[in-house]
């Protein structure tokens, strides 16, 4: 409510979007919505027309278009059905930082709490609201919590647990990288550094161990990879084919370099 006040006081004659990025986002979203009624092909958005497969000219706002047409199959009009997109995945973020801070962290609920109104705050989301695919970082959370319980199932051998839980993070993370790549892919770079550290704390036993779980939990993990595979399958179709049309000379201006990164 403190985040979205200026749309809440004004009863939404106030959004978030402009007429630029904003406006974009809505006919993408509303292409979802045709493409599950049956209208559109899904890789086929409507304001390229008659260009085929243009989706990944842009970001795919997957799992926004599967919220925004829940809404719009209630009636709301198409920006306001967006605004109620950018509460929802806002209040997905709070709530899956609830849980990871308590989960993973152990934290008292209090601080727990500090540290989710903290994380959905963010003065640099609110700033650049009118980009609302950034919110997809409220994704964050949730992902790294259903990773940690996957380590965790592996870690005491539990085959049944690792495999849903595990199925569940690598389905989540295809879906969000056919909603805004930028934030999927920089979640796994600083998780794969994470990871790194975090192997080098352990040492030798640590290594030995999680080798031992590997071993012991192969037929669930080789499971996992299949369905990371396959959920990977719309993505890859989708923006690899923008690489073959688009030089990667453009595409790559717009990549961090090393020092960036750092």
């Amino acid at each position: 409510a403190v985040f979205f006040r200026q749309q809440i006081l004004s009863r939404f004659g106030y959004l978030s979007g402009d007429r630029y990025d904003g406006v974009i986002q809505v006919a993408l979203l509303e292409h979802w919505f045709n493409v599950f009624r049956g209208w559109s092909h899904w890789t086929s958005p409507n304001y390229f027309y008659p260009y085929p497969n243009t989706l990944g000219y842009n970001e795919g706002l997957f799992l926004n278009g599967v919220l925004y047409s829940f809404f719009r199959a209630l009636s709301f009009d198409a920006f306001l059905a967006n605004e109620l997109v950018n509460m929802t995945i806002k209040g997905v973020g709070f709530v899956g930082f609830l849980a990871a801070a308590r989960r993973m962290l152990k934290l008292p609920f209090e601080w727990a709490l500090l540290g989710a109104a903290i994380f959905t705050l963010s003065n640099n989301s609110f700033m650049q609201l009118s980009h609302a695919q950034l919110l997809s970082v409220s994704l964050a959370p949730v992902e790294t919590l259903l990773i940690y319980n996957a380590v965790q199932a592996l870690l005491s051998q539990q085959r049944r647990r690792l495999f849903i839980v595990g199925s569940l993070a690598a389905l989540l993370f295809a879906a969000w990288l056919m909603s805004c790549l930028y934030t999927a892919w920089f979640f796994a770079v600083f998780a794969l550094v994470a990871v790194l550290f975090q192997l080098l704390l352990r040492g030798v036993p640590g290594l030995r161990q999680l080798g031992h779980a590997i071993m012991a939990n192969k037929g669930a993990l080789c499971g996992i990879a299949v369905v990371a595979a396959l959920s990977l399958l719309p993505f890859v179709s989708v923006y690899l084919g923008v690489g073959r049309q688009r030089p990667w000379s453009e595409i790559l201006f717009y990549i961090p370099s090393l020092f960036d990164s750092f």
